[in-house]
């Protein structure tokens, strides 16, 4: 009995010297790379907690990476330790070093991204596979998202955006305030099953069955991740599979693999922001009025008929475009995470940094987005700014990522959403309704929470979103 008992003491003194030592490496490894004040004993976890503390719950952890970085004046290439609650990271706040090492080199999705998003996009998914896979599914889906072929989608698309502008002036009528983000949601995904299947899904009109599964798996998936209750824990597991299951037994792997290459681009949280940042300017909007005055009719029907026999027509509106680049470059939908090709050092600014085979890398588009040395005032919303923008401007705004593992859908949205836009801001005033601004600002980057509140910070489910579903009303212009 005694030997046994010292044997166990023996494997157990073994087992905790191992882990000291691979604490006290680990951590000294990264005290000495460029980053923000290190702790040795909490690395940057303590760090990270009380700056997330500074925003409202659930925010997106770029706004935390942003605020460390204007805080400490950190280069565009630094270390975050979240090591063992979370990823060793290597921030990427320089576009220039994105576009050379992240775009150039086609690095591959880390494997957190898998244990993340595979629970509700399903294994195997576009957005978190790599090599052959992801090859095959790209040339798989690539024809669809082609220029020409959404041209020749855009009368479908215009039906179901001339939808969206009927509810909207039955909420104007009404008076009522509404959930914006449910209604664009909706509208996404008719247009999504419209581009599939050739027919409307409805969902904007009935509810449809498929889109509340879709929402009951990432719901499940997200409140699982926020408890430490094991009870809880289990409970969101079966309701997010009973939801999966049912969601597979509907609708083909085809359709939720082409959802989820569209999901990436997100634009019916764009679209809640968008509306939201006109809701305070009115001189944009006016610009944006006069533009689709000039371009199209003025009555819904005929504009509605030009949308389908000539969208080309789209690419005229220049200022429009600039209005969702610009709510984009404040509205980022999100950001990669990678893995290195090949464990080795990177090269920034003729220094090397290292990178282990655990590495995330996360080029977080938002802190150079926000950044005045790129983007000058970049708290203000101006999409003026990018006329005439110099080319490494151009670069920098990468809201969809860039490269051969860009978003699918990118064309798509920006087309749907400048239909949004023709067919609701010369109809209708959206305002946003029980706004609290802040008193003062919580962090100094932005003043925006001292008009929209909270909701001036991204909600983070599974993608950025806004908050509260963005409740707005509408208003019904008078013309003529």
């Amino acid at each position: 009995m005694a030997s046994a008992t010292q044997l166990l003491l023996s494997v157990v003194t073994a087992t905790l010297i191992f882990y000291v030592g691979k604490f006290i490496r680990h951590r000294h490894f990264y005290s000495k790379l460029p980053g923000p004040p290190h702790d040795f004993l909490w690395g940057h976890l303590k760090l990270y907690s009380e700056t997330l503390a500074l925003f409202p719950p659930q925010s997106h952890f770029q706004v935390v990476v942003t605020t460390i970085a204007r805080k400490y004046n950190l280069p565009g290439l630094f270390y975050m330790d979240l090591w063992p609650l979370g990823p060793e990271q290597l921030i990427i706040a320089d576009p220039a070093l994105a576009t050379r090492y992240v775009t150039g080199r086609i690095l591959p999705k880390h494997h957190r991204l898998s244990e993340y998003l595979n629970p509700i996009l399903g294994e195997g998914n576009i957005i978190t596979s790599n090599g052959a896979r992801w090859k095959r599914l790209h040339d798989m889906l690539a024809p669809a998202f082609s220029s020409a072929h959404v041209s020749r989608m855009a009368g479908m698309i215009a039906q179901d955006v001339k939808i969206f502008h009927d509810i909207l002036r039955d909420l104007a009528n009404s008076g009522k305030p509404f959930r914006l983000q449910d209604k664009i949601t909706a509208l996404a995904f008719d247009i999504i099953f419209r581009a599939i299947y050739g027919s409307s899904s409805s969902a904007q009109t009935q509810g449809n069955d498929d889109l509340d599964c879709l929402d009951a798996v990432a719901s499940a998936v997200v409140t699982a991740r926020e408890t430490w209750n094991p009870f809880k824990m289990r409970d969101m597991a079966h309701n997010g599979a009973s939801a999966a299951k049912s969601l597979d037994y509907s609708i083909t792997t085809k359709i939720r693999t082409r959802f989820d290459a569209l999901k990436q681009d997100s634009i019916d949280d764009t679209l809640c922001f968008m509306f939201m940042l006109l809701s305070t300017h009115p001189d944009v909007v006016g610009k944006l009025r006069n533009e689709h005055n000039r371009v199209y009719p003025s009555d819904v029907e005929t504009t509605l008929s030009v949308l389908e026999i000539n969208p080309q027509k789209l690419n005229e509106l220049d200022y429009t475009t600039k209005v969702i680049k610009e709510t984009l470059r404040i509205y980022p939908i999100g950001n990669t995470g990678r893995a290195p090709d090949v464990p080795g050092p990177i090269t920034y600014k003729g220094k090397q940094y290292p990178t282990k085979k655990n590495t995330l890398i996360c080029p977080v588009q938002h802190t150079w987005h926000m950044d005045e040395a790129v983007f000058p005032n970049p708290d203000n919303f101006d999409p003026d700014r990018f006329t005439g923008m110099d080319r490494a401007s151009q670069i920098a705004w990468r809201p969809f990522e860039r490269g051969n593992r860009g978003c699918l859908g990118q064309t798509l949205a920006m087309d749907e959403m400048k239909m949004v836009l023709v067919l609701t801001i010369r109809y209708f005033d959206l305002k946003c309704y029980g706004l609290k601004p802040n008193e003062k600002p919580r962090v100094p980057w932005t003043n925006m929470d001292l008009v929209f509140g909270d909701r001036a910070f991204q909600e983070f489910t599974t993608e950025a979103k806004p908050r509260d579903g963005m409740m707005m009303t509408a208003a019904r212009v008078k013309t003529g």
